[in-house]
């Protein structure tokens, strides 16, 4: 079943791809053309940038210190979350399988007490 879903979704995601890919573009000139790089320049000249040189020197900024610092904090807090909760799955899972380990235990007892009437 999960072979055939996966079939259907990938040509519906192929198709999709077909749909939405530009083969060409006509340039102002009344030109065509299929070269990607020209396509990308032709669009970027018709797109006005938001991102002024001042915002962009901003944004490439190194963090600051206590950025960083509060950023390392929040990822050693989520992993020793995960580490504990990881744990906590272990434990469930050894009680369940020992749980279930008894009662099958039990089961065959009763079974083979009822086979030879023990």
């Amino acid at each position: 079943m999960g072979d055939k879903n996966s079939e259907w979704f990938h040509k519906k995601v192929l198709i999709r791809r077909q749909k939405i890919l530009i083969e060409k573009i006509q340039k102002e000139d009344g030109q065509w053309t299929t070269n990607e790089q020209d396509q990308l320049m032709f669009v970027l000249q018709h797109v006005p940038c938001k991102v002024t040189p001042q915002m962009n020197e901003a944004l490439l900024a190194p963090f600051p210190e206590e950025v960083k610092k509060t950023l390392f904090q929040t990822v050693e807090a989520c992993l020793e979350s995960l580490t504990v909760r990881r744990l906590q799955l272990q434990t469930n899972l050894k009680g369940f399988y020992r749980s279930a380990f008894l009662r099958i235990r039990a089961r065959l007892s009763r079974a083979y007490d009822d086979q030879f009437e023990v």
